[in-house]
């Protein structure tokens, strides 16, 4: 028998050769870093911030609170650029893109920058907007020994697409696709709804595309059988998997994905959570 307890937890899931320089008679380029804060526009979470490049496109993180140093050495060394635009992208899951740009000569610092300074210090501010905020609830009366039954209520602030994952039956129609997270060992459970139909057919969930309109507020239900997903003793954090179209990168890497596997987890987002206990 499981035994629940709720309690409110936030948690965010929410890193060119020449010998002289004709612009700015400075070190090599390749030498040169860049580095910057980035910021979330109302965000009271501290938490990292994707970064990556249009050259190389490799994924790194900011720390904490938005900093990040970059070393422009490791982006000559995989991709040998040397001339035009080096563009930076910064992102969180639940963000707007912003990006700020390198322009670079013969593997020279330009002097016609805009957004850092001679010293590689960004100077533009990159301030990323919220396109959704939200969390996932639940309710003491609506628990029961063998089923959850959890909402994620979000508000949108720009209008968009969201793809995630839903389940359709002539019997019942619920969110699915959620992660469920280990705050004592770390270990992640995915889990998506399904049924056996009378005749003895499996009924899974599927994708879904939904357009959303400004300032809209939405709820998903989540219908969760506890006997399909196993949890072990521990604190739980759950978090709905979603994803805004457009606005994410192009290319991921093993560390960071936007498909529904554990690593979707490593994107950050401060989408808020209620904490699940089971004894």
């Amino acid at each position: 028998m499981y035994r629940y307890n709720i309690f409110f937890y936030s948690i965010s899931f929410f890193l060119f050769s020449c010998t002289s320089n004709p612009f700015w008679e400075d070190p090599k380029t390749i030498d040169r870093t860049l580095k910057g804060t980035i910021s979330l526009v109302n965000s009271n979470y501290s938490h990292p911030i994707l970064l990556w490049d249009n050259y190389s496109e490799e994924i790194s993180e900011t720390d904490s609170a938005g900093n990040f140093l970059l070393n422009l050495s490791s982006i000559y060394n995989q991709t040998n650029v040397g001339s035009g635009e080096l563009k930076l992208y910064f992102f969180a899951l639940n963000y707007y893109i912003d990006s700020a740009s390198v322009y670079l000569v013969e593997g020279l610092f330009s002097d016609n920058q805009t957004d850092f300074d001679r010293e590689g210090n960004l100077i533009k501010d990159i301030s990323l907007r919220k396109k959704v905020d939200g969390e996932i609830i639940f309710n003491n009366e609506l628990l029961s020994e063998d089923t959850l039954d959890l909402k994620f209520v979000f508000e949108i602030f720009e209008p968009l697409v969201i793809k995630s994952y839903v389940y359709i039956d002539p019997n019942i129609e619920c969110a699915s696709g959620l992660f469920f997270y280990n705050i004592d060992n770390e270990e992640v459970t995915i889990y998506r709804h399904s049924t056996i139909s009378d005749e003895g057919i499996l009924l899974q969930d599927q994708l879904k595309y939904n357009d959303y309109e400004v300032n809209d507020t939405h709820l998903w239900n989540y219908i969760v059988a506890m006997d399909k997903i196993n949890l072990n003793a521990g604190r739980y954090i759950m978090k709905p998997y979603f994803l805004i179209l457009d606005n994410s990168p192009k290319n991921t890497s093993d560390l960071y994905s936007l498909e529904f596997d554990k690593n979707y987890l490593n994107i950050p987002s401060d989408i808020k959570s209620d904490t699940l206990y089971i004894e």
